[in-house]
């Protein structure tokens, strides 16, 4: 019977081989995107050795799994200070529930001319407020309550009114809009059309001027 060593050290090497087989069959690109994953320290070495079998230098497998690092540091910090897609939605009934109250009695005085009068005044203050609450100078009252803003992807700088009249456009197709927001970064619809992008505010005031 072999010595137990020679066992390991057998089946060491076949894994070796595999390893090396199956780095081979890939492209240089797949190689480099393999290179700045996590992998044992023989799993790197024989990496290193078809890279450089290619004329790929081990300094460019570093850069790649450094910018990598980079880039999922970066989405790791972004997924922390975007708001969530519940509280969001929470801050969303506030804001549309609250409203609906405010505007029923601010506009009681209306229901002397007629109920329909209030009607119309009620649904178009519920309107106005709903379409450009993200531009209000303390943001809207679920906002505010939930600890939200919102915020330009590419600025970093508070909501204006014509980017809150354009994200909030998509209400109009709420299903759609909300499907969005589970699919792409927590981005809905609105948000990709006016570029912006809803953050937690205590964190926010900590990184400023962050973008996407």
């Amino acid at each position: 019977m072999p010595p137990l060593k020679s066992v390991k050290a057998f089946q060491m090497s076949e894994e070796i081989n595999q390893l090396r087989s199956y780095y081979e069959r890939q492209d240089t690109e797949e190689l480099l995107e393999i290179a700045a994953k996590d992998l044992t320290e023989e799993a790197r070495k024989v990496l290193n050795q078809v890279l450089d079998a290619r004329g790929i230098g081990r300094h460019v497998a570093e850069q790649v799994q450094e910018r990598v690092a980079k880039v999922r540091a970066a989405d790791t910090r972004l997924n922390k200070l975007l708001g969530k897609p519940s509280v969001r939605l929470v801050a969303f009934l506030v804001d549309a529930i609250g409203c609906s109250f405010a505007a029923f009695l601010v506009l009681s005085p209306l229901l002397l001319i007629s109920e329909k009068a209030h009607e119309i005044g009620v649904l178009t203050l519920w309107w106005l407020y709903m379409l450009f609450r993200d531009a209000l100078p303390s943001q809207s009252i679920g906002k505010k309550i939930l600890k939200l803003r919102v915020v330009g992807v590419e600025s970093g700088a508070k909501c204006t009114w014509a980017q809150s009249l354009w994200r909030n456009l998509s209400h109009f197709c709420f299903f759609i809009d909300a499907l969005f927001l589970l699919i792409n970064r927590r981005m809905r619809l609105g948000d990709m059309i006016a570029g912006t992008m809803v953050v937690r505010s205590g964190l926010y005031s900590q990184d400023n001027q962050t973008k996407v």
